[in-house]
């Protein structure tokens, strides 16, 4: 369903290697959970792009300069570089603390912050995240290094997207909603989604509409007896007779009796 060269396509200078296990994992995982319409995979991989660049990595927090580090993370070290100069060259220290007692997280000695910093096509970070978007069949707040894994990474970028209701803005083509429900008020790098979202639109066929399901057939009537029949949406027929029922938001009704005294047949 994607392809490698789609994915260079939406983010010129992939790499190959990385756009064909990318083209596979998020393959499996968008057919997993209905990310299939050209809107949603145009929205979805997007957002991916942006986030990882179609690479499964995890967030560095390698710092050389300490001025800089407390100026990205002003709250854990109050914009103080002297707070921050014993955590540069340190990733696993800085981690855990400017990701402690924060996004479901333990302290700074829980080790949480270096566990569950930015992961996965969709960057995760944080206990709650890996806790609440985990696939089915992985519990990633037990064992977060599953993430590293391509496949369940991709399941999990799925799984986000979906829970998070990403699919209703990108059937409407608001790439702009989207974004902000991945990344928040701050819609971080919106303009380049922005620019990967044309491409991906551009890139990816035009998938139809799934065909509406055909009416069940109609039970068979008794004979001599004379019912009221009610078919909504192609569902199969259900008896209403003697029922109270009230009809919001047709816009068609189909009433077929097909002689004086016999069913009346209703189809919406």
């Amino acid at each position: 369903m994607i392809t490698a060269r789609q994915l260079q396509t939406i983010r010129p200078g992939t790499a190959p290697a990385d756009a064909e296990l990318a083209a596979r994992v998020l393959s499996a995982a968008a057919q997993e959970y209905g990310i299939t319409t050209r809107l949603r995979l145009a929205a979805w991989l997007a957002n991916i792009a942006h986030e990882c660049g179609f690479r499964n990595v995890r967030e560095s927090v390698y710092y050389t300069d300490p001025a800089r580090l407390a100026a990205i993370f002003r709250t854990a070290f109050r914009g103080s570089a002297a707070a921050a100069r014993p955590y540069v060259r340190n990733e696993v220290a800085c981690a855990n603390r400017v990701y402690a007692n924060r996004l479901g997280n333990g302290n700074e000695a829980s080790g949480d912050g270096w566990a569950f910093r930015g992961a996965g096509y969709i960057q995760l970070t944080g206990r709650a995240l890996f806790e609440s978007y985990s696939p089915a069949g992985v519990d990633l707040s037990r064992q977060p290094e599953r993430i590293n894994d391509a496949l369940v990474s991709a399941r999990t970028a799925a799984n986000y997207w979906v829970k998070r209701g990403c699919n209703g803005p990108a059937d409407a083509g608001d790439i702009n909603e989207t974004r902000r429900m991945v990344n928040g008020p701050a819609m971080l790098g919106i303009k380049e989604v922005r620019v990967y979202y044309r491409r991906a639109l551009a890139a990816l066929p035009d998938t139809p509409a799934p065909a509406a399901p055909a009416p069940a057939p109609a039970p068979d009537p008794a004979p001599g007896q004379r019912r009221v029949l009610l078919s909504q949406g192609g569902q199969p027929w259900e008896d209403i007779s003697g029922a109270r029922v009230e009809i919001k938001n047709a816009k068609t009704v189909v009433i077929n009796a097909t002689e004086e005294d016999g069913d009346v047949w209703i189809r919406i």
